[in-house]
């Protein structure tokens, strides 16, 4: 396994300290994922351990039985290939074992290497596991405090789920108002036919809004939907009645610009990129934009799925308007 330093059993007031610095890492994150992710790692840093984040579904009672699927949530020491066999042979025959319920938290070590393991069942037949190892033997009050940790993450993970199918049955995202990227998609495709009959172009930007995290972990959970609505009014301030705006997730958003070649495009890039998001109850604070673009040429044969995948691509070209260009275009120049 891997070497790691010692360290101390974690006394009470240890204890509490951790705990709740670990929840409030999982507040102050722009979304549950996230906050499990830098939970996750201020709990490896604390308990001097390493650690993976997986989730598993259709655990089948049949050792020899490959329907199951294992999906690293967090991975940060890239232990994904190394404990792969490892995790379809001891964890899963562990949960598909014939006792109700199974085990939430156990342990076993292997030469001087204890490993932690802990489960939380989802729904869906899903299981949410952490796994930490270390070359000390974990402490009945250390299995306690990640048990705690484990199972608030998996009420997360569950509350994300349920919040994403409502969001898939509903118009608006319910943060914002504006419209979700599945009915921003459907209101694309209808807008389409119109355009080729014009000989009228279209674009899709992709527009990422930087520091959102930041301000969270600043100034708490409240400041994140202020900042978000903020937000909102002044990328509608800056796009044309007839243009639409939806959101991803997080802090991504999607514009449509009907009507738009690459050319108005880019000159509406290059304007709001260089304004920034100004927030007035903050002063004098600014959030940078990056944005990808994708055009579709009139009679094009981009479909909407190939331009959302081609304005990802190039906003990863992107980066903050201090160090560089802050907008591309997918495979094109402007």
């Amino acid at each position: 396994m891997f070497e790691q330093p010692l360290t101390t059993t974690a006394s009470f007031a240890e204890k509490r300290d951790i705990l709740s610095g670990l929840l409030d890492t999982l507040r102050c994150n722009m979304t549950p994922h996230q906050g499990i992710c830098a939970a996750s790692d201020l709990l490896f840093e604390h308990y001097g351990c390493q650690g993976t984040l997986l989730k598993s579904a259709t655990v089948q009672a049949s050792e020899t039985s490959d329907g199951t699927s294992v999906t690293f949530f967090h991975d940060p020491f890239e232990t994904g290939a190394l404990l792969s066999d490892f995790m379809n042979q001891a964890i899963l025959r562990h949960l598909a074992a014939p006792k109700t319920p199974p085990e939430e938290t156990f342990s076993f070590k292997v030469d001087d290497t204890e490993t932690l393991i802990c489960t939380q069942k989802l729904r869906h037949n899903e299981w949410a596991i952490l796994v930490l190892w270390r070359k000390k033997s974990w402490h009945q009050n250390d299995k306690k405090t990640v048990t705690h940790f484990w199972k608030t993450a998996a009420l997360l993970m569950e509350t994300e789920d349920l919040y994403l199918t409502a969001i898939k049955k509903t118009q608006h995202d319910p943060s914002t108002g504006v419209l979700t990227w599945p009915a921003l998609r459907q209101t694309i495709l209808r807008r389409i036919p119109r355009l080729d009959r014009d000989g009228l172009a279209g674009t899709l930007i992709l527009v990422q809004v930087n520091g959102m995290s930041d301000l969270t972990l600043s100034y708490g959970p409240e400041m994140e939907e202020r900042t978000l609505n903020h937000c909102v009014a002044v990328i509608q301030h800056a796009i044309r009645p007839t243009d639409s705006v939806g959101r991803i997730g997080g802090p991504l958003f999607v514009l449509w610009l009907d009507g738009a070649d690459r050319y108005a495009a880019a000159e509406r890039a290059e304007t709001m990129t260089k304004q920034g998001v100004m927030l007035p109850f903050l002063q004098p604070t600014t959030l940078s934009l990056q944005m990808g673009l994708s055009c579709r040429e009139p009679a094009g044969f981009e479909n909407v799925d190939d331009l959302l995948e081609q304005a990802t691509m190039a906003l990863k070209n992107t980066v903050p308007e201090e160090t560089g260009r802050s907008w591309h275009f997918a495979h094109q120049t402007a």
